[in-house]
């Protein structure tokens, strides 16, 4: 299993708090995005992705691959590996 909190980029709007309950002082500290990748990358190896919301995950995760690789081309294919 893999849960963390990552810090994000942007603001994180009220309503979105009012939402999930994460608060900008609860992901303050925590690792970001490409800080978690290589874990990431090791737990879904060989693995399934079951999520509750899949298309805005994937859109989400997605986003942050371009990111932090630099190229939409290079995150297309690292999701390519995941089913």
């Amino acid at each position: 299993m893999f849960n963390e909190y990552l810090r994000p980029v942007a603001v994180i709007e009220p309503a979105a708090t009012a939402m999930h309950g994460i608060t900008p002082q609860r992901v303050a500290t925590a690792a970001t995005f490409g800080q978690l990748l290589p874990r990431l990358a090791t737990t879904l190896h060989g693995r399934a992705v079951v999520a509750y919301n899949a298309a805005f995950d994937r859109a989400v995760f997605e986003r942050e691959l371009r990111r932090h690789l630099g190229d939409a081309c290079a995150a297309r294919d690292w999701l390519g590996r995941i089913r």
